[in-house]
């Protein structure tokens, strides 16, 4: 099982690998600017 560390860690890098460190940037900062429900 994975430390919360190591979750935060994993998590950071699957959009960094995918689209850069900038652009994975911008994502995350539209993720946590946008209000919904990622569960839909």
């Amino acid at each position: 099982m994975m430390t919360d560390t190591e979750i935060r860690v994993a998590g950071l890098q699957a959009p960094i690998s995918a689209l850069g460190s900038i652009e994975a940037e911008r994502f995350l900062a539209t993720m946590s600017r946008e209000r919904f429900d990622y569960t839909k």
